[in-house]
């Protein structure tokens, strides 16, 4: 319980101050990761959450990595992309190297947030970091990064952000799945971008 208690200890937050209080025990803890997870399977980025999920079945002690996705993940579905900043900031504080899922739901999380202009920066930046790691993003945070650029930054930009994870190795999906948890429900603004027209 310590790593979740870190993780949470500095929420602003009324509403998910009292969520994360109703985790109280190891137990409340545990089921709360897999049921997360097993949730997520469902919507986009099954093989990640699946994967994650597995594991920590199998643990007699859940990972830090899986209770601060989880945390996370509590953060996105509130739609609070500080919050969830600010504990992925403490994750790589205490040692804990994200995977391919925390950068997943983070990027999308920052990418729909308009509260601050810096998180598009933030999920650009992390989404070039998952390359330069070596990870394969799934098309649910490129497209949400993409959306973003699309409504709030110009023309050139885009093109600039598309050459970057082109040089990284990042191939454009040709096709797209429906639009999930973390998408915007509206038209995806990407198509208007040259260059991404072949990506739904």
């Amino acid at each position: 319980m310590e790593v979740f208690e870190e993780a949470t200890k500095d929420c602003e937050d009324e509403y998910l101050t009292r969520v994360f209080g109703t985790i109280a025990d190891y137990n409340s803890l545990n089921d709360c990761v897999i049921k997360l997870f097993d949730a997520m399977g469902g919507i986009g980025i099954s093989d990640k959450a699946k994967e994650l999920s597995k594991s920590v079945s199998n643990l007699d002690i859940l990972s830090p990595v899986a209770i601060f996705n989880m945390v996370i993940m509590i953060y996105s579905d509130a739609r609070n992309a500080k919050g969830a900043l600010k504990v992925y900031h403490h994750m790589i504080a205490t040692g804990v190297t994200p995977v391919s899922f925390t950068y997943t739901i983070l990027i999308s999380t920052l990418a729909q947030d308009f509260s601050d202009v810096n998180f598009l920066g933030y999920a650009k930046k992390y989404f070039l970091e998952m390359l330069d790691k070596g990870m394969k993003p799934n098309p649910t945070p490129y497209i949400n990064v993409m959306d973003a650029i699309a409504y709030r930054e110009t023309e050139e930009k885009a093109k600039v952000f598309l050459e970057q994870i082109k040089a990284k190795g990042f191939i454009l999906p040709h096709h797209t799945p429906p639009r999930t948890w973390f998408s915007i429900q509206r038209r995806p603004l990407h198509r208007s971008i040259p260059g991404t027209e072949d990506v739904c």
